[in-house]
């Protein structure tokens, strides 16, 4: 585990949060809330940022949304975030800069770039 991470497995994750395991899973196969990563036998693991994202759901949930209505509004959430970080990417670096960084994870491919997360 990086020292900058809290990665909980789900059985920890649902104890301390109260909710079931049932319902976590539920979760991640809906994509409401999904792990960030797998252990090598595919034991899910929530870091920081699930963490966040389950007050959120469970922020909505005491405000009496339905589980499509939280989707829904994580969903909006994500999209201003991800336009966020485009805006933020492409004030910094130049055009030749990000073809430059488009190619080097082309020829890493997805498992190496995953693994460098």
């Amino acid at each position: 585990m990086k020292m900058d991470r809290m990665d909980l497995r789900v059985g920890e994750m649902a104890r301390r949060t109260g909710l079931t395991v049932r319902t976590l899973h539920h979760w991640d196969h809906v994509g409401l809330l999904s792990p960030s990563q797998r252990t090598a036998a595919g034991h899910r693991l929530y870091g920081l940022s699930e963490i966040g994202r389950l007050q959120t759901i469970l922020s909505l949930r005491a405000l009496g949304l339905s589980l499509d209505e939280r989707g829904n509004v994580i969903t909006e959430e994500d999209l201003l975030i991800t336009m966020e970080k485009m805006a933020m990417i492409e004030k910094h670096f130049s055009p030749e800069q990000l073809e430059t960084l488009k190619k080097r994870q082309e020829a890493l491919g997805p498992e190496a770039m995953r693994a460098s997360s």
